[in-house]
């Protein structure tokens, strides 16, 4: 931890020099595309029994980001990048039909929901006017919900859970023409996640939900989103 506030300050100190000199350029960013996750359960129920889950999903996602840089030269460039992303869905594959069900069903009742933030110093390298090569490697907060039933009419109770945990991820973009206005993108993000907390709840019919929270051994470990998008620069 001290390594990284170390890290970090230094490129804060090196990011204000070269701000000074007035070569900073930043954008805002609009993301979509195919998130595949794992997310691992691994706990205690209280009566001693080990309870373990794995829950594989493809998900749509959307995406908000924003990178900050500034030039060091003319080739080489040193920011943070902040990122904010959801996605939804329960997809088998990526063909239309799975999409399609995905949009026309109600997602509450059968398709995880997932969201989190990705922030971190970013470095990128210039190509020409023609593109630029961006990574950043941070820190990750996410969170998920997961609704066990495909509709809670047809069953006899529902099952819901809900995951958050915090880790660390990187992004690789790859951005066309930088310089102008108007850029085209695509990017790939993965995450994993070091521990967590888990809480689930569960009604059943005509009866009163109770809720049951717990420490668990929570990761992502296999958590990667493509995108593709468009970016306003200046």
């Amino acid at each position: 931890m001290k390594k990284l506030v170390v890290a970090l300050s230094t490129i804060l100190f090196l990011s204000s020099v070269v701000f000074a000199s007035g070569r900073y350029h930043g954008d805002i960013q609009f993301h979509t595309g195919g998130t595949s996750s794992e997310i691992y359960l691994h706990h205690n129920d209280g009566n001693d029994h080990l309870i373990e889950k794995k829950y594989d999903t493809k998900q749509i996602g959307f995406e908000i980001a924003t990178w900050h840089m500034w030039d060091l030269n003319n080739c080489f460039s040193l920011g943070f990048v902040t990122d904010i992303y959801g996605g939804f869905g329960s997809l088998d594959s990526w063909s239309a039909g799975c999409i399609q069900d995905v949009f026309n069903n109600d997602v509450k009742h059968n398709s995880p929901i997932s969201g989190g933030i990705f922030i971190g110093p970013a470095f990128g390298i210039q190509i020409w006017k023609l593109a630029k090569l961006s990574l950043g490697v941070g820190v990750v907060s996410n969170l998920s919900v997961v609704y066990d039933s495909n509709n809670f009419e047809n069953f006899s109770e529902s099952n819901t859970a809900f995951f958050a945990s915090a880790g660390i991820g990187a992004d690789l973009q790859l951005k066309l023409f930088p310089t102008s206005f108007f850029s085209p993108l695509i990017g790939y993000r993965c995450s994993i996640g070091i521990g967590g907390k888990c809480s689930a709840e569960r009604k059943e019919k005509n009866k009163e939900k109770y809720s049951l929270k717990t420490e668990s051994d929570l990761i992502f470990p296999k958590t990667g989103t493509l995108y593709f998008g468009f970016s306003f620069n200046w």
